[in-house]
């Protein structure tokens, strides 16, 4: 247990003395305020917070606030009322029961209102008290009970305090980095397996009218005539290109998986030659190449070295939770414009595809797993016509 693991459990006794001593009507009453208050807050304020503070940290730092303080005034006005009614209430024996319920009520009331704001404080970034936030086991036990449903209520709430470039890997306020590895090995990227699988990494991009944005990523050839890339790099777009050195091929998503974040696109064939998914999965501490053209700029070859293969819960790239994917973590950087790239193994043959880097740990990235790739290439050589491709994303 932490620093805040202790706050808390302090805070549990105080909340439950508070409720013991105002008992259960007044206490129902302090509940609904309080968590009324604080829920409004959440949903009705980060508009309006957005629009008047652009900074990210300072953003998040007034919305929990906010939050806080409706919780609090919320509480202060409903519990008014509740004394009033408690004071009707003359038998010694309901007097007792009123107590016990109030003070189970008000502790209610704090786990819903510090899981609304350890949510928030989590997306922060990177800060001592972010990490003690997202170690602390009270924390993350009570995040654990939370259903998918409430998640998604709040979608807007994390977007506006700072989801990032990507989606979140991780549904929950803990995220899975995995265990510590040696720095990568910088003589990986002049394997000849690896120079070879370089050259079928492709830069994709095209343009999301409805959200008058040019999105930019990267895709890697699976077949002669298929690219895989992420569905958020081509999400809302209608004419995707992809594009390598001085070659451009017109594209047509064929395969769009919002949930996994994957998709397919088909082009005219061409004289590329196309990855192999590696058929078994790498093991930790192994050597690794990231390659994609962050920013949208020039092709980058980078080396990593896998931490661990996780089964992890996070979200879709609309921001709903409860998408089950298997992923590897990596010791690497990633940025917009890696997304889509293949993570490539010593030999040049593909471990997964990148899409994703770490909240706490931004020397952490993330790639689906390639036994996840497996539909998206079949469906794509299957197919031929073009399919939704849903909305478009917008990411800070």
């Amino acid at each position: 247990m932490n620093v805040v693991d202790w706050v808390l459990v302090g805070a549990v006794f105080v909340f439950a003395w508070a409720g013991w001593r105002q008992g259960f009507v007044a206490g129902l009453l302090s509940f609904a305020g309080f968590l009324g208050g604080g829920i409004l807050a959440a949903l009705v304020l980060p508009d309006i917070v957005a629009s008047y503070f652009s900074e990210g940290t300072v953003r998040a730092l007034v919305l929990i606030a906010a939050v806080l303080i409706s919780a609090l005034l919320g509480q202060t006005l409903a519990s008014i009322l509740g004394r009033m009614l408690r004071a009707a209430i003359t038998w010694t024996p309901v007097k007792y029961v009123d107590r016990a319920a109030g003070a189970g009520l008000n502790v209610l009331a704090l786990a819903v209102i510090v899981w609304i704001i350890a949510s928030a404080v989590a997306m922060l970034p990177t800060t001592q008290t972010t990490t003690l936030v997202q170690q602390s086991k009270v924390v993350t036990t009570l995040d654990s009970l939370v259903p998918n449903q409430v998640r998604d209520s709040f979608i807007h709430l994390r977007d506006v305090v700072g989801q990032g470039a990507f989606p979140k890997v991780f549904s929950g306020i803990a995220e899975i980095v995995g265990p510590e590895v040696d720095a990568p090995n910088d003589s990986i990227v002049f394997n000849s397996g690896v120079l070879t699988a370089a050259q079928s990494v492709a830069r994709i991009f095209g343009t999301a009218s409805a959200c008058e944005t040019t999105l930019t990523g990267s895709g890697f050839f699976a077949s002669s005539d298929v690219v895989l890339t992420n569905a958020h790099v081509v999400a809302g777009v209608r004419d995707p290109e992809v594009e390598i050195g001085n070659q451009r091929w017109a594209a047509t998503v064929v395969y769009f998986d919002p949930k996994l974040d994957v998709a397919a696109l088909k082009i005219d064939s061409a004289l590329v030659p196309a990855l192999t998914l590696q058929p078994s999965p790498p093991q930790s501490g192994d050597d690794a190449v990231a390659a994609g053209y962050p920013g949208g700029g020039s092709l980058q070859v980078a080396p990593v070295r896998i931490r661990a293969l996780i089964d992890a819960r996070g979200d879709d790239i609309y921001g709903k939770s409860g998408v089950e994917r298997q992923v590897i973590s990596f010791r690497g950087s990633v940025v917009p414009g890696d997304s889509g790239g293949p993570l490539l193994s010593n030999q040049g043959e593909v471990l997964g595809m990148v899409f994703g880097s770490g909240i706490s740990n931004k020397s952490t990235g993330y790639a689906i797993a390639a036994s996840e790739l497996t539909t998206a290439i079949q469906s794509g050589i299957a197919n031929a016509a073009a399919v939704s491709t849903g909305t478009c994303v917008v990411r800070d």
